[in-house]
């Protein structure tokens, strides 16, 4: 496996996006109406301006991070922190890894590959699989957990980004899923269950070339250069939680800068 980028250990922390309504804060004489055609599939361009743009030139406003909302100006159904799209593209075929997970000491041809399996929207929660020496091993730098299911009850019918939560028994690793969007309750440096938190949310990174979800490492893209990070919270995020398309395969990451510390 060749690795473009030095995996750094992070803190990209999301912030809520405009959910239909602009990206900018321009000043002029702008007009009204961001929440309708700018809210579109991963922003869009935006229409005349924006609801809460009290200026800007005629409607320049990129509602990059805005949740998909209809053409006639109808609120998003869901809320999205990251990007938002309907047209993200699904990995293809693995071009070098296995279709299935390898078993301990199997045979392999391509020395440092690194193949990754699951379907968890937590990295630490996937399958690693390293080829070293001509077989497979497990991955000795995947840091993966054993990954318990939230209680049940536990996750709200919506979780609202910030609202004061309890970190649950699965842990601080473990997300409620919605529809388009995964959230955290976590709380201060290393909280343990029981402790006080705050729900930290995101959705789909701003590119559009990325995946709605983690892509598995070694399973085929078709825009290469494309890097896409899957974490609310950089400076918990697993080290594998950005990838990056290189020569037709998802590869690990550049990872992120954990700043504030």
């Amino acid at each position: 496996m060749r690795k473009r980028y030095l995996l750094i250990g992070s803190c990209l922390v999301l912030g809520l996006c405009g959910c239909g309504s602009t990206s900018h804060d321009n000043s002029g004489a702008g007009g009204e109406g961001g929440a309708g055609k700018g809210g579109r599939a991963n922003g869009g361009t935006g229409g005349s301006g924006g609801a809460n743009n009290k200026g800007g030139s005629a409607g320049e406003t990129t509602g990059g991070l805005g949740a998909a909302g209809g053409d006639d100006g109808s609120p998003p159904s869901n809320p999205c922190y990251g990007g938002c799209s309907k047209d993200r593209p699904t990995p293809s075929a693995r071009p070098e890894c296995p279709e299935s997970e390898p078993d301990e000491g199997l045979a392999c041809e391509i020395s440092g590959k690194l193949c990754s399996y699951g379907d968890s929207p937590e990295a630490a929660c996937r399958h690693y699989w390293l080829c070293d020496a001509g077989v497979w091993k497990v991955d000795p730098d995947s840091q993966v957990t054993v990954c318990k299911e939230v209680p049940k009850g536990f996750c709200p019918a919506q979780a609202e980004q910030g609202a004061e939560c309890v970190v649950s028994s699965a842990g601080k690793g473990v997300p409620c899923v919605y529809p388009g969007l995964s959230c955290y309750c976590l709380g201060t440096f290393n909280p343990a269950p029981g402790d006080p938190g705050k729900w930290l949310c995101y959705g789909p990174p701003a590119d559009a070339n990325c995946p709605e979800k983690l892509p598995d490492l070694g399973e085929g893209c078709s825009t290469p250069g494309t890097e896409c990070k899957y974490s609310a919270d950089g400076c918990t995020a697993h080290r594998y939680s950005s990838v990056f398309c290189f020569e037709g395969a998802w590869e690990v990451g550049s990872g992120y800068d954990c700043v504030g510390f």
